[in-house]
């Protein structure tokens, strides 16, 4: 028996043009399937692409070291507390004018220097706050 059979080869041959001929057809619905995954993923991937991008959007403007003390709702709050508390240091100074000028041998008169810079504190809480926000905002920056 010969290696190369010449009809052998040409049944081959017959065979394989009718089982793997030109593959227009079958190329073209592998392309059309294809492209069909191709938009598939790609709508998935943009949807997702949009998600991630408004959440990020959202992050960096949560995560954004914006200044707490410019807020209106800080600065009506703080005003309310400090105008209140500054209410109650007039009425402590009175009473304790009232009481240097009635009783002088109680010594109210040594609370005065620490009432003092209680009432300092206060009345600055809000820009001695900013300051140490503003650091941590640095701090936390790196």
């Amino acid at each position: 028996m010969r290696f190369f059979n010449p009809k052998f080869t040409v049944i081959l041959l017959l065979v394989s043009v009718v089982f793997f001929g030109i593959p227009t057809a079958p190329a073209q619905a592998v392309f059309l399937l294809d492209d069909l995954v191709n938009w598939l993923l790609g709508g998935i991937l943009s949807v997702e692409n949009n998600l991630l991008a408004a959440v990020a959007t959202m992050m960096d403007n949560v995560m954004q070291p914006q200044s707490l003390l410019n807020q209106e709702f800080i600065k009506a709050g703080w005003a309310i507390t400090r105008d209140f508390a500054n209410m109650f240091f007039i009425l402590i100074l009175l009473g304790v004018a009232l009481s240097f000028i009635l009783f002088p041998k109680y010594q109210l008169k040594s609370a005065l220097p620490r009432l003092l810079v209680v009432a300092l504190l206060i009345n600055f809480s809000l820009p001695i706050a900013g300051v140490f926000l503003d650091a941590a905002n640095i701090l936390t920056s790196f």
